[in-house]
């Protein structure tokens, strides 16, 4: 009896833990914010016209990178350098290279702001309508 007992007791603890671990990860897991909130995303679906265009024309290689700032030829703030790196993660297996406008295919990123006129030599191409536009060297062949 004792031994029935026990068991009975390690049956009710081991129920009872289980029951306290499912509570605890259902309540850490409603904090957590939603999937689309996170800036990634945001950059996620911003890509995804273009990355369909260059997919289809250019797999592989150097990309370029320039904003607003870095036409005029100033130092990218620090909200664009982030906005830059989360970038590198989107745009893979492409090469994401700051501030050169000589590769084939430019990627401008005027969500802060967008020039009056683009430089010679590049022609929009793909604007996705969330300040990532797509830029076409013309001059580079």
């Amino acid at each position: 009896m004792t031994r029935s007992t026990l068991i009975s007791a390690a049956q009710i603890g081991l129920i009872a833990v289980v029951c306290w671990n499912l509570r605890a990860f259902t309540s850490q897991t409603l904090k957590l914010p939603a999937r689309g909130v996170h800036d990634i995303v945001g950059w996620e679906k911003a890509w995804e016209p273009i990355g369909a265009f260059l997919h289809a024309k250019y797999e592989l290689g150097d990309i370029g990178y320039v904003t607003a700032r870095s036409l005029r030829g100033e130092p990218l703030s620090e909200r664009e350098d982030v906005s830059r790196i989360e970038l590198y993660y989107v745009v893979i297996p492409l090469n994401l290279v700051p501030n050169r406008t000589d590769t084939p295919f430019v990627l401008a990123d005027f969500t802060a702001e967008r020039p009056n006129k683009l430089p010679p030599g590049l022609e929009e191409v793909v604007d996705s309508g969330r300040g990532l536009v797509l830029l076409k060297n013309t001059l580079s062949r």
